[in-house]
């Protein structure tokens, strides 16, 4: 439907496109100086496919895997900053946790969720990432480990 320009409904769309234009969040990756990842909102759909894999599994590994596998999901970008440089943007051919970073790492990965723990240096850098992403992107931390222990 066109909207006449100034209009309340031409002002809702612009408000929302600028809004979508952001709708990202850029992570410092802990202890890597510089390297920064770019991320989308998870979807609903993408939580619970990764409750799916890895909910009520008996692996000790199961929730950084599902972690990991969040931020792969998500990832929009991996690149590095210049130093102090907090403004920059990814470049166009910035790899992603699905195609790119492993090689560039130097590391097999299967998966993108490889790639992910191949790239932070701890699980816990990993679950505290994907709980960034999971509340950045309208989930409560508390509904996610609700969601992930079927309860």
């Amino acid at each position: 439907m066109p909207a006449a320009p100034g209009s309340l409904l031409a002002d809702l769309r612009a408000r929302r496109d600028a809004a979508l234009a952001k709708l990202y969040l850029d992570l410092p990756v802990r202890r890597l100086p510089g390297v920064v990842v770019r991320f989308r909102p998870v979807t609903s759909a993408e939580l619970l496919r990764a409750v799916e894999a890895f909910g009520g599994s008996e692996d000790p590994d199961a929730q950084v895997n599902h972690d990991a596998t969040l931020l792969a999901m998500g990832c929009v970008a991996v690149w590095t900053r210049p130093d102090g440089d907090d403004s920059s943007e990814p470049p166009a051919n910035a790899p992603t946790f699905a195609d790119g970073v492993a090689e560039a790492l130097g590391i097999t990965a299967k998966t993108g969720a490889e790639a992910v723990r191949g790239l932070y240096l701890t699980d816990g850098d990993v679950s505290a990432a994907a709980k960034r992403l999971q509340v950045w992107s309208g989930f409560t931390i508390a509904e996610a480990d609700e969601v992930f222990q079927g309860n």
